[in-house]
């Protein structure tokens, strides 16, 4: 069950992904109206189970380090989020999306690129 709720992951970021490739303008607009407490607490429960999933699957795959790694760096990337609070958090993302468009392009390749990493690890 895991490694399918691994791959349903993976094909969400590939869906993300490519939604950043092909609308950067759009995806700003939306991930901005989500900075609020509602989606901070929505954010934080999902990147908190994204995170267990990662344990979960690494002996399973032929990354486990790799798996371990990416579940200690999404620890740290979960207690961040209450401790940053929304307004730091929509300071972060005006940031981000002060980059030009090709550099977010760039940005959606990788998280297409992690995700089907991830689909592929785990079938």
């Amino acid at each position: 069950m895991a490694m399918i709720l691994t791959a349903l992951v993976g094909i969400a970021c590939i869906i993300g992904g490519l939604f950043l490739v092909m609308s950067p303008s759009r995806t700003q607009r939306i991930a901005m109206r989500k900075v609020n407490r509602k989606g901070l607490t929505t954010l934080f429960f999902l990147r908190g189970s994204i995170t267990l999933l990662l344990f979960l699957v690494a002996d399973r795959t032929d990354f486990p380090i790799l798996f371990r790694f990416l579940g200690i760096v999404g620890i740290c990337k979960t207690i961040s989020i209450p401790l940053m609070g929304s307004r730091r958090v929509e300071g972060l993302l005006r940031w981000l999306f002060t980059f030009p468009a090709s550099v977010l392009r760039l940005a959606g390749g990788a998280v297409i690129a992690v995700g089907t990493f991830f689909v592929w690890a785990v079938t």
